[in-house]
């Protein structure tokens, strides 16, 4: 895939949202004692129906990228040429149809593509679905097997 990178708006171009489902984290808490993780920051797993995005921008001279209604943002500028800053941001948003829409299309669009190929499907495989939310590109990492009853439809 090629990002044609679009206009900026207000300063900032969005490259890409990762969507990171509750039911798809697999670090828990107790699976992380005991263990040396140096410069890591862990982003607490949010409550039921909301999920964590992480949205990287490209962000003009002295432009920061806000989330309008997001008052647990964290970000990390890193900077670029001509003055422009990557922006990493991480936040929660609440699962509305929209998203649940557009990662059961990815979700049945991937599956479609690994029967066309004659790509087995691992049963306690992970799928890593890219999509589209309006003009927003997205991916995430999904279970190939869903649980049940299927809280993302994505089997309908």
């Amino acid at each position: 895939m090629v990002w044609d990178r679009p206009a900026p708006e207000d300063g900032v171009t969005v490259g890409y949202r990762l969507l990171f489902f509750p039911s798809e984290s697999t670090l828990t808490p107790a699976m992380r004692a005991g263990l040396k993780w140096r410069g890591v920051e862990f982003v607490g797993v949010p409550a039921r129906d909301w999920i964590t995005v992480v949205t990287i921008s490209i962000n003009e001279p002295g432009v920061v990228m806000a989330v309008d209604g997001a008052g647990d943002q964290a970000a990390a500028l890193l900077d670029m040429p001509a003055g422009r800053r990557l922006q990493v941001s991480f936040h929660t948003e609440i699962l509305g149809s929209d998203f649940r829409d557009a990662v059961a299309q990815g979700y049945r669009t991937t599956l479609q593509h690994m029967s066309e190929e004659g790509v087995p499907v691992v049963a306690d495989g992970r799928l890593f679905v890219t999509g589209m939310r309006g003009a927003d590109h997205f991916a995430c990492e999904l279970n190939v097997t869903r649980p049940s009853p299927d809280p993302f439809q994505l089997n309908s």
